[in-house]
């Protein structure tokens, strides 16, 4: 049965394992770093009515809307038929693979996923600090300098820098990383430069590791190896 218990930190993703763009929506949203991902598969769990109406509400649409129309289960049983809010909701939680996804699903709200790389986007805009750092300032946030071409945080009175130059168009080259002293050895190098290879991803940048410390990250993270330069 799905636990629709969601903490600050998670997502609950609700997808179908025998459909590809749910696969790779779900592998996005898996790196991302604000929050631990809990898998939810169509064609493994099932649901309440109680909860298939929590998600609509989470959507703020009616339950009927989130049924998939084009799934051979819906043009099987139930193609023909007048469908009302309690009717939809008992035929989605006996056949849960009526429900239209991916669905990420947070503490407080829900979103339908149009795309694999929609959440990594949210993510990017929403979700810019880091949150889980505990450090004598009182949080850090990445900033994206265009017109100085960098990614930066302020530690203190001191920043970490990852700098770049754009390349041709749709290509970037990553040029030097620099985390303080006092602040090295805590990861927090490799979160400034997996932030910025998720921009890279979101945008559809062509990217080149001429800094040894993002390369480094590419080898060690072969789930970014789509980006690099041939």
């Amino acid at each position: 049965m799905v636990t629709m218990q969601i903490s600050k930190k998670e997502i609950l993703f609700i997808y179908n394992s025998n459909d590809l763009q749910d696969r790779q929506a779900l592998g996005y949203a898996k790196s991302l770093p604000n929050h631990k991902v809990k898998e939810l598969d169509l064609q493994k769990d099932n649901f309440t009515e109680t909860q298939v109406k929590q998600i609509a509400d989470l959507l703020e649409v009616e339950p009927v809307s989130l049924m998939d129309r084009s799934s051979d289960t819906f043009k099987k049983s139930f193609a023909n038929v007048d469908l009302s809010g309690s009717d939809a909701l008992k035929a989605m939680a006996s056949k849960p693979e009526l429900i239209k996804t991916p669905i990420a699903v947070y503490n407080d709200q829900a979103v339908s996923i149009r795309s694999p790389f929609q959440l990594v986007k949210q993510d990017l805009d929403q979700l810019p600090s880091i949150q889980d750092y505990s450090a004598p300032s009182n949080g850090i946030e990445i900033v994206h300098d265009t017109g100085n071409h960098k990614f930066f945080a302020n530690l203190g009175k001191e920043q970490m820098v990852l700098e770049y130059q754009p390349l041709s168009p749709g290509a970037i080259d990553f040029t030097s990383t620099y985390v303080p002293v006092d602040y090295r050895n805590q990861g927090l190098g490799t979160k400034l430069v997996s932030f910025a290879l998720r921009y890279a991803d979101v945008e559809n940048l062509k990217v080149r590791a001429s800094c040894p410390f993002v390369a480094e990250y590419l080898e060690d993270h072969p789930k970014y190896s789509h980006l690099l330069m041939k």
